[in-house]
């Protein structure tokens, strides 16, 4: 194959140095580089050669010469622009001939005769893009040196195989240095026009390009996000793709993975991004991939842990803490915690009165201190089962969680396994752990105005709080504030009152005949009470007696 290449150079050169004597021209002709070994210098010495033939020999008779195959080596052929950027010569592709700039495609109407008349120079230029190989009709990755001269373009280059889609990361890579080759060589509206087009995506490969303040100036998949600040720009629930886009973008290119909608399917995906900042602009594609499912919720879990510390990662902590304590972050079970330095919880969406307070006092309502095991959660991450309140039952349901320590930070979320709707005995515990939360957060004096209020009533369910001496403090009725012990004696002479004496920091049942507010009459109440400083938090359900 050299050797072939060899005597295709040693011929054209011979013809050419026939037409320079012709021409009474004098140019040395040096040996030649060898294109197996310097493809680039190779490729300069042959445009070199032409821009010699056109001086020796003018336009007409350069044209001539190079629209036919002898004057072609293997992967190798001139091209020649005229002024107006009209191809004159192209004996590879004749069709192209006659053709402005403007009018010679890559793939997906990719302007590569733009970006080439564009880029050259009269010092000349390297400019790369994906054109068609003649030789093999595929479109591969093409190396062109152009050279601006006496107003015409002389090019030339070689092929190469581009990354393969079956690398994502390399194609997307590629993708989008294509995108900034093309912008440095035509300029931002051209650049922006192209990629605002559909035929520049390729399968899940897209160009996104922001302007110097994060306003989207291109985006074909997604036509409505054209003019939209980065901030605008969500993923599923109101997640904030966009700002983390433009925040890990960075001069020499970051990787930056977050949920997006995959335009050909509609679903939301994991979505793996290359994001270049050149000369202000972000450009950007990436592909897409099925994240992690619900139905396997430790996978689904950990994923959703790793996503809000890439958004810490790439906006910073205040933005980061502020979606984590939207509800708009909250999704079914999984919501993000997160404690600080100082081990205060400074993040949770569905228990505000959380924030502030130390997750080490914390114990469920089977008396486990489940915060002492999550402070000690590491780099790697642990599991951590406890109960906990959901949200989404208002029951007390074990939670399984992975917490993660990531920059002096831990980064908390878990799944709920499932209680019966039926099991009041846990929800009544859990709604009398919620109170002393809620006590311990607000300080007495608002916690008990709180429980005193119509608004803390749910349902059957309400807390009743008795001081030192037993005397009624808090209750939404206030016909029974200020009971007094002595008063706490059931329609069957049971002296229940005694039995709340007996009531530790670890909780008791207590079962007595009580007026049900919903009913309107006397049916027996288990009531859950616990001790503590110094106070007695109880609540409880009602049925039925006999049942």
């Amino acid at each position: 194959m050299i050797g072939r290449i060899r005597r295709s150079i040693t011929v054209a050169l011979a013809l050419a140095a026939l037409m320079v004597a012709v021409s009474c021209s004098v140019r040395v002709i040096e040996p030649p580089p060898d294109p197996a070994e310097d493809s680039a210098a190779f490729t300069q010495y042959f445009v070199e050669q032409a821009i010699a033939f056109y001086e020796a020999n003018g336009l007409q008779a350069t044209i001539d010469f190079y629209n036919t195959m002898e004057s072609v080596n293997g992967a190798w052929y001139v091209f020649i622009s005229d002024e107006n950027d009209i191809m004159r010569a192209h004996a590879a592709v004749p069709a192209n001939v006659g053709l402005h700039a403007d009018q010679i495609l890559g793939p997906g109407g990719y302007p590569a005769g733009t970006q080439v008349a564009a880029a050259a120079t009269a010092e000349g230029a390297w400019t790369t893009y994906t054109y068609i190989n003649p030789a093999t009709e595929a479109f591969q990755t093409k190396h062109s040196w152009v050279v601006r001269h006496d107003g015409l373009v002389f090019g030339s280059g070689w092929y190469e195989d581009g990354p393969s889609k079956d690398d994502p990361a390399a194609y997307t890579q590629e993708f989008v240095a294509q995108a900034v080759r093309l912008y440095e060589a035509v300029g931002l509206a051209d650049t922006v026009a192209y990629y605002n087009t559909p035929d520049s995506i390729d399968g899940q490969w897209y160009v996104f390009v922001f302007d110097e303040n994060d306003t989207m100036l291109a985006h074909a998949a997604v036509p409505a996000n054209v003019g939209l600040h980065a901030d605008q720009i969500l993923g599923p629930g109101g997640y904030p793709a966009g700002a983390q886009v433009v925040a890990a973008a960075a001069d020499e290119g970051a990787w930056t993975d977050y949920a997006y909608v995959n335009p050909s399917t509609g679903a939301f995906e994991s979505k793996h991004s290359w994001v270049v900042r050149h000369e202000g602009l972000v450009f950007g594609s990436g592909w897409y991939e099925d994240g992690a499912s619900k139905s396997d919720p430790a996978a689904y879990t950990q994923a959703f842990v790793a996503q809000a510390m890439r958004l810490y990662d790439a906006v910073g902590r205040e933005d980061a803490f502020a979606y984590y304590n939207s509800p708009e972050s909250v999704d079914e079970d999984w919501y993000v915690f997160i404690v600080d330095e100082d081990e205060n919880t400074i993040v949770h969406p569905t228990r505000p009165e959380l924030r502030g307070t130390s997750p080490k006092t914390r114990v469920d309502v089977r008396g486990k201190a489940y915060g002492e095991e999550l402070v000690l959660a590491t780099a790697d991450g642990i599991w951590v089962d406890y109960y906990f309140l959901n949200p989404a039952t208002g029951y007390e349901e074990q939670k399984h969680a992975w917490a993660v320590k990531h920059d002096g930070l831990i980064f908390v979320s878990g799944w709920y396994v499932r209680a019966e709707a039926e099991d009041d005995a846990t929800y009544t515990q859990s709604f009398v752990h919620r109170a002393i939360q809620r006590y311990d957060a607000q300080g007495r004096e608002a916690a008990l105005e709180f429980f005193s209020s119509e608004q803390s009533v749910q349902g059957q369910w309400y807390v009743f709080v008795l001081d030192e001496n037993q005397v009624t403090i808090a209750h939404p009725n206030p016909e029974h504030i200020g009971r007094t012990r002595e008063q706490r004696i059931d329609t069957r002479g049971y002296d229940y009152g005694a039995e709340f004496l007996t009531a530790t920091a670890e909780g008791k049942w207590v079962d007595y005949e009580f007026q049900d507010p919903e009913a309107d009459q006397e049916r027996l109440k288990h009531t859950w009470i616990i001790q503590h400083d110094g106070l007695y938090f109880g609540s409880g359900w009602y049925e039925d007696v006999g049942e």
